[in-house]
């Protein structure tokens, strides 16, 4: 009687579970990236309506996001605005657990806008020229 299985079938069975897996692997990790870009993208569409409805109702872009956590205190122009905000509950993270980047974008001395941006899954990306360069990804505001 032949064994059911011998050392030859035993190694090639192997090995084709192997690259099944991997080839499954592979495929898992490009959704993975995809969901945490997308995750990312969601957060950011919050933060710049945030910043938008801040600019609104106080006159001025908040200095950085820690701001829209608060209530508002004084407006632009010195009037009593504790009956504003705060705009956000708690300043998240990206999808790989970095703070995001704000900036005022300023044209002479006036606040043109602003940016918020992640620096992406390496944490090198950058902002520069109206640019989302090496792996950054970000939203401008007006």
């Amino acid at each position: 009687m032949r064994p059911a299985f011998n050392l030859a079938t035993l190694v090639i069975y192997t090995a084709a579970v192997i690259i099944l897996t991997s080839i499954a692997f592979y495929g898992a990790n490009e959704y993975i990236t995809t969901a945490k870009i997308a995750d990312t993208k969601s957060t950011l569409a919050k933060y710049v309506t945030a910043v938008s409805q801040y600019r609104f109702e106080m006159g001025e872009y908040p200095d950085e996001l820690t701001t829209l956590t608060k209530s508002g205190n004084k407006d632009a122009e010195g009037n009593d605005a504790s009956h504003f905000g705060p705009w956000i509950n708690k300043l998240e993270k990206d999808a790989w657990n970095q703070d995001f980047i704000y900036q005022k974008i300023k044209k002479g001395s006036k606040d043109n806008g602003f940016v918020i941006y992640s620096k992406g899954a390496d944490n090198k990306g950058t902002y520069s020229n109206e640019e989302f360069k090496n792996g950054a990804i970000g939203l401008i505001g007006k």
